[in-house]
């Protein structure tokens, strides 16, 4: 069997490759008003978007394509059990490091 060049052994997750050839990697949860999306894609870095409805309400960056997977996978989880109006609340502080 050959081995895919664009996703991981799971079948969903893109692989960095793919990502260094634009693919983004997104989930959406709920519909109109109370959509919840989040996607990764990479621009020299990894950037992570959570957006509820039609409004980004957090964005966050990463180095690693490990920490990319990690953030992406906690919105992703959060957006999975929120409605949009908590979703926007809890993304936009999520990974906020305390100063």
């Amino acid at each position: 069997m050959e081995r895919d060049k664009f996703r991981l052994s799971d079948g969903v997750s893109l692989t960095r490759y793919a990502f260094a050839c634009g693919y983004l990697q997104s989930a959406v949860f709920g519909d109109g008003n109370e959509q919840r999306r989040v996607q990764l894609s990479q621009d020299g870095c990894y950037h992570i978007k959570a957006m509820a409805g039609s409004v980004r309400v957090a964005w966050y960056t990463a180095a690693s394509v490990a920490e990319a997977r990690r953030k992406y996978a906690g919105l992703k989880k959060l957006a999975r059990k929120s409605t949009a109006e908590r979703f926007a609340i809890d993304a936009a502080a999520l990974f906020v490091e305390p100063e």
